[in-house]
């Protein structure tokens, strides 16, 4: 049964925006808004890329892009709530074709979720795997639990075509290309399935040829769940001297933390007498670079190296040096080049893989070029879902009526090397996406020559 919220909406005129969002907070009534402001919104988006980005070209064709921006600015030809004009406007996100570059759901996704959790909403009841083809598979129940289905193909979606289903919200989402927007959409499916789709209490499903009625879920998605240190940090001595060194994030707000974790396990390492590492950054989507230029390269780096070559940057207000004004765009290099520390007292000499995935994103990247041009590692798992020069430097712009956030870089760098293209492992090593831990045998059988 589908259950669709059918709320009173109102019209909101200029300046009253903050009272309307105020009042429809108690009320539980969203704000609607009219399409001259829907495209105003609209208009700031395209002011805020002109402002920010040093060149669009770095992932659209300009001309491919006002186009779309003209098919949306024609949908947005009637009122609607925020969340509804996101629907439009989300259309975007694909277009733009960087994971640094989407328009945001307003207030935040993460919000939006523990708000319906709240409220005793529901959500699609199972986690998913979307793959570029667009075929929806079953991971897990939408808590992280097993189920009998792990593994099975959905065919449909309260009847719909599961397939479809994915082209529709692969069209809105962000990222470099088709196959990251594919792993980002696993991730988060249930959100993007209840905002394109609507609310529903239970899901009538076939699975593998099979009709059932599934009731949705009131777990939260992990994507959306505040992690702990130990889910995104992990170590583990393995078989034949071997060692795993997970990092999901290169992030963590105590930093010395995680310098004092990694400092641990290359500690365990030595005493163990391991001489193969696998570096795990399959699910990491970034941070900051100096996470692993302190907490990792001092252990692993044999000669001098810097974070990337060359560089392209919009100056923007407030970040302005002196002699620079507001819209310039600076070509320069990376001056910053940081020593190997080859008398550390533990650092490793043994063979170093770093597993990558098409999801692993913006500053893991950067991690994971320099590994491949320096020769501090061997890549391997499976690339091509980001491209190898990055933008960065993600600036957060606040619509003024809707509240929609745009997200826009105001960097582009190039990897050490210099090289463009996508990100690619140096071996192929493809693991069974149902079983996390197949890659890494895989891995460890490569070293064991089998």
């Amino acid at each position: 049964m589908t259950i669709l919220r059918s709320p009173i909406r109102r019209a909101v005129g200029p300046g009253l925006w903050l009272l309307a969002w105020s009042v429809a907070a108690q009320s539980e009534e969203p704000v609607t808004f009219s399409s001259e402001q829907l495209r105003a919104d609209l208009a700031s988006i395209e002011s805020a890329l002109e402002r920010t980005h040093p060149d669009v070209a770095h992932s659209v064709d300009p001309a491919v892009l006002t186009r779309a921006f003209d098919d949306v600015r024609s949908k947005l030809d009637h009122p609607m709530t925020a969340g509804e004009a996101w629907t439009v406007v989300s259309g975007l996100n694909s277009v733009m074709a960087d994971g640094h570059l989407t328009v945001a759901f307003p207030g935040g996704a993460a919000a939006e979720v523990q708000r319906h959790m709240k409220s005793g909403g529901r959500l699609f009841p199972y986690a998913v795997l979307v793959t570029e083809s667009a075929a929806i598979f079953v991971r897990s129940r939408l808590d992280g639990s097993g189920t009998p289905l792990a593994g099975r193909r959905i065919d449909t979606i309260e009847g719909v075509p599961a397939d479809k289903v994915a082209e529709k919200l692969l069209a809105h989402m962000n990222g470099d290309t088709r196959a990251m927007r594919a792993e980002l959409l696993s991730d988060r499916f249930a959100f993007w399935y209840w905002k394109f789709f609507g609310e529903h209490r239970s899901f009538q499903l076939r699975i593998g040829g099979v009709e059932s009625m599934v009731e949705g879920s009131g777990d939260t998605p992990y994507a959306f769940r505040e992690k702990t240190f130990e889910q995104l940090f992990r170590f583990e001595l393995l078989p034949h001297n071997a060692a795993v060194l997970t990092i999901d994030e290169f992030y963590w707000r105590d930093k010395p933390k995680f310098y004092e974790f990694t400092r641990a396990a290359f500690e365990r390492m030595r005493a163990a007498g391991t001489r193969t590492l696998i570096i795990d950054i399959r699910a990491n989507s970034g941070g900051d670079d100096d996470v692993w230029i302190e907490g990792i390269l001092p252990y692993i780096a044999t000669q001098p190296y810097r974070n990337g070559s060359t560089y392209l940057l919009k100056i923007i207000e407030g970040r302005q040096k002196e002699g620079q004004k507001v819209g310039d765009i600076v070509r320069g290099a990376q001056e910053t080049v940081y020593p190997p520390q080859l008398d550390h007292p533990l650092r490793f000499k043994g063979k170093v893989y770093v597993a990558i995935s098409p999801r692993t994103y913006s500053s893991a990247v950067l991690f994971s070029t320099l590994v491949q041009d320096k020769g501090f590692g061997t890549l391997v798992g499976v690339g091509g879902g980001a491209r190898s020069t990055q933008s960065g430097g993600t600036q957060n712009i606040r619509l003024p009526h809707t509240q929609m956030t745009i997200v826009v870089p105001r960097f582009v760098l190039t990897r050490a090397s210099g090289r463009d293209g996508l990100l690619q492992p140096d071996v192929l090593v493809v693991g069974d996406p149902f079983r996390p831990m197949s890659a890494i045998e895989s891995i460890l059988r490569l070293e064991q020559g089998q």
